[in-house]
C-alpha cells in the first residue's frame, strides 16, 4: 500500500474532540498524522504528534479558510509521501482510506444560487502529488486575483470551484456520511446507519453525545 500522510485541521475549541476522536484518525490507514492548528499555540495534540500553525482562529471570513486549505496542501506536498489527505477534526474514520489516484472527496451537494462551483465537497479531501500540485497552482491564482467571495469563502465550495477550473475530476470511492454538524436525531440515526452499513468516514461529529450515539 502506498504511503499516506493525514493532516487534521483543528482549532482551540476542538481540543477535547481531537483527543476523543484520535483513535478514529488512526483508522485512516495513514503512515503519519500531523496536526494543523491555529496561530497562538492553543491547539492540543497527543504527545509525539508533529503539528504546524496555519491561519488564525477564525471561521468563514473572506479567503481565510481557502488560504488555510491551500497552505496545508502546499506543506504536505513537500513531505515524502505518495498520497495525502486533509480532514477537519469532526471527521471520523471507521475504515482505511482506499487506494486512489487523482483527487477524492465527499460529494456534499450541488450548485446553489450565487455559487460559482457546480458541486461542493466535504472532507476527507485526498489527493496524489500531481493532482495536489495542480490544485495548489490554480487555487493560488484565484486567491492572488482576490476572486474569493460569497459561497467560495467556504473551503467545501472553494475546493469544488478550484477543481472545476483546473479540470480536476473528483471522485468519491467510498461509502460515508456528512453534515456540517450532526445535530438532529434524524441526522444522528442516519449517520449511525451509515456506520453499520460499512461507512469509511462520518463527518460532522462535534459533540460527545453524537459520538456516543454513533458508538452504540
Amino acid at each position: 500500500m502506498s504511503s499516506l500522510l493525514l493532516a487534521i485541521h483543528s482549532y482551540p475549541g476542538a481540543n477535547e474532540g481531537v483527543a476523543r476522536h484520535w483513535p478514529h484518525y488512526e483508522k485512516s490507514g495513514a503512515s503519519k498524522i500531523i496536526g494543523i492548528g491555529t496561530v497562538g499555540g492553543k491547539c492540543k495534540w497527543p504527545e509525539g504528534v508533529h503539528s504546524v500553525e496555519i491561519g488564525a482562529d477564525s471561521y468563514i471570513a473572506g479567503d481565510h479558510l481557502p488560504r488555510r486549505l491551500v497552505e496545508t496542501m502546499r506543506l504536505m506536498l513537500l513531505l515524502p509521501y505518495e498520497r495525502f489527505c486533509i480532514i477537519e477534526w469532526d471527521c471520523l474514520f471507521f475504515h482505511p482510506l482506499p487506494e486512489f489516484t487523482g483527487m477524492v472527496a465527499f460529494h456534499a451537494g450541488n450548485n446553489l444560487p450565487g455559487m460559482k462551483a457546480q458541486r461542493f465537497w466535504h472532507c476527507p479531501w485526498a489527493f496524489d502529488f500531481e493532482t495536489g500540485s495542480k490544485f495548489v497552482f490554480e487555487a493560488q491564482k484565484i486567491i492572488d486575483a482576490r476572486e474569493v467571495e460569497g459561497h467560495e469563502c467556504s473551503p467545501d465550495v472553494f475546493f469544488g470551484w478550484v477543481c472545476e477550473r483546473a479540470g480536476i475530476d473528483v471522485k468519491q470511492p467510498w461509502i460515508g456520511y456528512t453534515r456540517n454538524t450532526i445535530e438532529s436525531a434524524q441526522d444522528a440515526e442516519d449517520a449511525r446507519k451509515a456506520v453499520l452499513a460499512g461507512a469509511m468516514s462520518v463527518h460532522g461529529c462535534k459533540s460527545r453525545a453524537t459520538y456516543d450515539y454513533l458508538m452504540t
